[in-house]
């Protein structure tokens, strides 16, 4: 799974990694695991990248949406986190 975000559209990518039903940390198979962190320090990384990357802040949209794309990926992994405990 890693190496699947793309700059071109970081957050839509990271999205269909989070929502992809057949993965492990969905409701009912829930399990924390190593492939789910690789997923998010591959978004961290690529949302750095967009800003150094950017000429002044023409690229500036793209991290933000990528960031509530992160943002929110977090909170539902926490929840359903939460729902197991």
């Amino acid at each position: 799974m890693v190496g699947q975000i793309g700059m071109d559209n970081p957050a839509k990518n990271f999205k269909k990694l989070i929502d992809d039903e057949e993965n492990e940390w969905k409701p009912g198979n829930f399990v924390p695991n190593h492939e789910l962190r690789l997923v998010f320090k591959e978004m961290e990384k690529v949302i750095r990248d967009v800003v150094a990357d950017s000429f002044a802040d023409t690229s500036y949209d793209k991290a933000i949406e990528a960031l509530r794309a992160y943002r929110s990926g977090a909170i539902e992994v926490n929840l359903l986190w939460r729902r197991l405990m």
